[in-house]
């Protein structure tokens, strides 16, 4: 309740100094602005039902209280802008987000190809047997394409896995799907292949590409993504400034030609935000430290800039 004031309290004093539109303008107020409505409606909803102005329900109390749990969440990751290293954090996350999902809808292909071949193998075992490790069964078993699914998705975590495996390769095939019945000619008690003696070869193979090198593949993305976001720390512009200056570059120049008269150079860092320079003074100083090449134009391109932008000047 103290974190549900304060906040409350931050966000009138932003609102009251910037304005609403200016406000809601920044995507982590937005943020403050749902986990304060959110918080002041748990809070309202939690004193109204402890004062008996409502019928008490207790399904209602678990939903505000995990409410209040999420709210309180979403509070703690509300800090990572404030804190440089949890800010970095949170940024590569983002950034590795798309390859990590792109890692996982392989990795969920992978487990459908292998659900395939597994059904194909080992579809016919007897399930109603017990076997050593008692693993092998009704819900862990190939013959259906979801459970089997959910076995190889059990087995990237290595969950009794081994276990499954063992029983797999001294379970029996399934009478019932044996086309002939026992006493016919050509009747075969292994027809399905049963029991497998290799089913580790199967499990094996399946481990080595998901465990050890797909799954190694996400902290090699997160890490890479991180030392990206150290080097653009490193950089002499923020990613903001960047941001604000290819906007301002872009209304100076609309048809792209990486042209701006020189005489605009000065203005358009001096726009920048956050400020690039203190003052003119020094903006001016950095420019003719810099010592910045201008392109030459011929008669026509200068009198087509000085109609387009009204005056005078070079391109630079």
């Amino acid at each position: 309740d103290v974190f549900t004031f304060l906040f409350t309290l931050e966000l009138m004093l932003k609102v009251a100094a910037w304005g609403l539109g200016q406000y809601l303008a920044d995507a982590w107020n937005k943020l403050d602005c749902v986990l304060v409505a959110s918080a002041l409606t748990s809070w309202t909803f939690d004193v109204l039902l402890r004062a008996g102005r409502f019928p008490i329900n207790p399904v209602l109390f678990r939903l505000l209280r995990m409410a209040r749990i999420i709210t309180r969440i979403f509070k703690a990751l509300r800090t990572a802008r404030r804190a440089k290293g949890l800010a970095r954090l949170f940024d590569t996350l983002l950034l590795a987000m798309p390859a990590i999902l792109n890692i996982l809808s392989l990795v969920c292909l992978i487990i459908f190809a292998f659900t395939v071949v597994g059904m194909d193998f080992f579809g016919e075992d007897a399930l109603d047997r017990q076997y050593e490790y008692g693993y092998y069964n009704e819900h862990a078993n190939f013959r259906t394409f979801g459970a089997g699914f959910m076995l190889l998705f059990r087995a990237v975590t290595i969950s009794r896995a081994n276990g499954v495996m063992h029983d797999m390769m001294a379970a029996q095939c399934d009478p019932s799907f044996n086309p002939l019945r026992e006493g016919d000619k050509g009747y075969d008690p292994a027809y399905c292949g049963a029991p497998h003696k290799r089913a580790w070869a199967f499990f094996l193979i399946f481990w080595v590409l998901v465990s050890c090198c797909l799954f190694q593949l996400i902290p090699a993305i997160v890490l890479d993504e991180f030392e990206k976001v150290n080097i653009a720390e490193k950089l002499p512009l923020s990613p903001m400034q960047m941001a604000s200056l290819n906007e301002l570059w872009a209304k100076h120049d609309p048809d792209a030609t990486q042209l701006i008269p020189q005489y605009k150079l000065l203005g358009l860092l001096l726009e920048v935000r956050p400020p690039i320079f203190e003052d003119a003074k020094r903006a001016g100083a950095e420019l003719f430290k810099m010592n910045i090449a201008t392109q030459l134009l011929d008669h026509a391109q200068t009198a087509d800039l000085r109609r387009k932008d009204g005056g005078g000047g070079g391109g630079g």
